[in-house]
């Protein structure tokens, strides 16, 4: 028999979700179409696809119940078994089944898409949407009941005792879904240069780190990322000049890998109004003055070592020294797909993927080609004429384009 249930102290109970907790109406309707979720995406992405495909058929009702409390919450096995009267270890058992069910009673092609070992149930905050500061300890709601009353910034922090640092964020967020904040939350010039010199003290705590890291803006991180001896460094470039060649989406490893180490880090979000990052996106970094722990604890990171292989490789023209994969990239506008040339002379995306490139960009081709893996081809951009001119010939001397 299950034991029986007793009700678990304040301290113990899982914390609800988003539409459990008294929230400002305005506030709801704001959060209505936000995802949260403590789950791994890849996990969460899985779940969706396959309840679509009916594969909850067949599964007890009442698992069926205690697995939705707890993918669908932040309560840990221990905290969903309080709810259900039943251990940790007999909910971790029951979630653990029924995803096997829900994989078994999947279509072939989602069990080929998403592997069964490749669906973890661990959970971390990490996962969770940027409005979650809203939704945490229901500071959004205290926040806009307090804009309701007309109150001001300073106001604000001293009424909810809550550090300016803390404030800040939240009411930026609240702005971007619409809600109208008091235009003053931009730092003081005073409070940037206090900020800053803070920042170059080697004698600070990580945890004293932390909080200073916790304050940078977007100003402030454009400012300070640059100059010759910058008080901040993005991480994703520090792996770069440390000799490391990660593509964007393994950037994440890294920062795990120094939060591991207890190095302090931050983070702030910018919109991207053009280019091939076009959008919002995510910056980690971390202050200079950690720079060499930050090295250390890479190189200590076996995990981190398979990066240190370029991914670049040379297949035409004349030697030239390999770049690297952050060279590449668009938005150093130092090298081009050579698509673009054909596009120019009239040829189709499909075309071009079908045309033997070896028989193009090979010994004879007159400017260096590079490929990243077994993926796209770049050239330099400073000697784009000269190819143009020779994959130009190279065409009006074949006998028959590709047949599509």
């Amino acid at each position: 028999m299950s034991p029986e249930y007793k009700e678990p102290p304040a301290s113990k109970k899982p914390a609800v979700l988003p539409g459990e907790t008294l929230m400002h109406p305005r506030l709801r309707e704001a959060l209505a179409g936000v995802k949260f979720t403590f789950l791994d995406p890849r996990s969460r992405e899985f779940l969706i696809k396959a309840i679509e495909q009916s594969a909850l058929e067949g599964i007890p009702v009442r698992n069926r119940s205690i697995f939705g409390t707890y993918v669908s919450s932040r309560a840990s096995s221990t905290e969903v078994g309080h709810i259900y009267g039943k251990s940790g270890a007999r909910v971790r058992q029951i979630n653990s089944d029924v995803l096997n069910k829900i994989w078994l009673n999947s279509p072939d092609s989602l069990k080929e898409e998403f592997p069964r070992n490749s669906i973890p149930l661990t959970k971390s905050t990490d996962t969770l949407p940027p409005e979650w500061i809203l939704v945490q300890n229901n500071l959004g709601s205290s926040i806009v009941w307090a804009l309701d009353q007309g109150k001001s910034v300073a106001e604000m922090a001293q009424a909810l005792n809550l550090p300016r640092h803390q404030l800040t964020p939240r009411l930026r967020m609240l702005r971007k879904l619409g809600f109208a904040i008091p235009a003053n939350l931009n730092r003081s010039k005073n409070e940037n240069t206090e900020l800053a010199q803070k920042l170059r003290d080697n004698s600070l705590s990580d945890r004293e780190a932390q909080e200073l890291l916790n304050q940078v803006r977007i100003w402030f991180y454009d400012v300070y990322t640059k100059g010759e001896n910058p008080l901040l460094i993005p991480i994703a470039s520090l792996t770069y000049r440390l000799g490391y060649h990660p593509s964007l989406g393994d950037i994440s490893q890294f920062i795990k890998s120094a939060r591991a180490a207890g190095i302090s880090s931050g983070h702030i979000t910018k919109e991207v109004k053009s280019g091939p990052q076009k959008g919002i996106q995510d910056y980690y970094f971390i202050a200079a003055i950690h720079k060499d722990r930050v090295r250390e604890a890479f190189e200590k990171d076996p995990s981190l070592q398979r990066f240190k292989e370029n991914p670049v490789s040379q297949v035409g023209g004349p030697d030239a020294k390999l770049p690297t994969f952050w060279q590449l990239r668009p938005k150093q506008q130092l090298f081009r797909s050579p698509f673009h040339i054909f596009q120019e002379l009239g040829i189709s995306w499909g075309q071009y993927n079908h045309f033997n490139k070896g028989e193009i960009f090979n010994s004879d081709c007159p400017v260096p080609v590079f490929r990243i893996r077994h993926g796209n081809l770049y050239y330099p951009l400073d000697q784009e004429e000269t190819l143009r001119v020779y994959i130009q010939e190279k065409l009006e001397n074949q006998s028959r384009f590709p047949q599509i």
